[in-house]
């Protein structure tokens, strides 16, 4: 059962969690407002995906970020260390941090990952980013989003990884993409993306059936 926002903070391992990481120096405790703010974890929220590892590792991210790593790293409650240290990893750009979580492949990175695609290319969002990106730049980010998310949309259908999502997830996920295939400009890129985005539907509809017009979270 996924937790609500409400919740969040009162899970037991989110209160291990904050808990531990708040005797870092200068890390504060978690507030709601920070909860109910962060748009992955509202995405989950709302597509009923946040598990209670996920929420532990997004209580984790919110705490520390831009925190200096030395003082909190040794706090992280070793189940969600590892993941942890991807999501606080070092990366050039949101892209190289997005492959990260695909590549590790576990349940909350592949969670992470197809709620942070799926909340940035669908609603208001997305409508928003199209105002204020010149069609070149759109282009450009299409491009660069969805040549990410294959090998994401490769590993949930082949290794039958999306078992780990839910369907309002899984949902929200393709609505995204398909709205990102409309700006993509790289007919390689374009082509990959249907050939996956087929396989993954084939493989889904296998034992699922995805929503017709999932909710996207409000920006």
């Amino acid at each position: 059962m996924s937790l609500k926002l409400s919740d969040f903070l009162t899970d037991p391992l989110v209160q291990v969690t904050v808990n531990s990481l708040s005797n870092a120096e200068g890390v504060p405790m978690l507030k709601q407002y920070q909860v109910d703010n962060n748009p992955v974890i509202r995405t989950l929220v709302d597509t009923r995906a946040l598990d209670s590892h996920t929420a532990a590792v997004l209580a984790a991210e919110e705490m520390v970020r831009g925190h200096d790593k030395k003082l909190w790293e040794p706090l992280v409650p070793e189940p969600i260390q590892h993941i942890v240290g991807l999501l606080t990893a070092e990366v050039t750009s949101p892209m190289e941090g997005l492959a990260l979580l695909v590549k590790d492949g576990s349940p909350s990175a592949l969670k992470i990952a197809a709620a942070g695609v799926a909340f940035g290319s669908t609603g208001e969002t997305f409508k928003s980013v199209k105002r204020m990106l010149s069609a070149e730049d759109m282009s450009r980010t299409a491009d660069m989003l969805v040549t990410t998310s294959i090998p994401l949309v490769d590993k949930l259908a082949v290794e039958k990884t999306f078992r780990h999502l839910s369907p309002q997830l899984l949902g929200l996920l393709v609505e995204g993409l398909n709205n990102l295939q409309h700006h993509v400009t790289d007919a390689d890129v374009k082509k990959n993306m249907d050939a996956s985005l087929s396989n993954l539907k084939t493989e889904v509809t296998r034992e699922i059936q995805l929503p017709k017009n999932p909710k996207a979270p409000k920006p």
